[in-house]
């Protein structure tokens, strides 16, 4: 079993790679990745992106172990329902670049 940790409280005061590298030090092996995040289940960040944050976890001797898509997916709105839908199918094309 690899030690994990949720890292939006680090991430919102230290950005990504700083979070990553205080996870390292720290002695952790996983992190939760949180692209329920806006900036992460938008377009900001593409392929190239994760593939590159993965290497630096990795590097570092992190790995992700999992990550949480946008929540509130169960809109009445038609509309706001199917914009959620396709960020939730975004997150899992990013997520399996992590």
């Amino acid at each position: 079993m690899k030690i994990s940790s949720n890292f939006i409280c680090f991430h919102n005061e230290l950005g990504l790679e700083k979070t990553i590298d205080v996870f390292s030090k720290a002695g952790f092996e996983a992190i939760d990745f949180n692209a329920d995040l806006e900036e992460y289940y938008t377009d900001a960040h593409n392929e190239d992106f994760y593939r590159k944050i993965k290497a630096y976890a990795q590097n570092k001797g992190i790995v992700f172990s999992q990550t949480h898509a946008p929540f509130g997916s169960s809109f009445t709105d038609d509309a706001k329902a199917q914009k959620r839908f396709d960020e939730i199918v975004k997150s899992m094309k990013h997520s399996s670049w992590l």
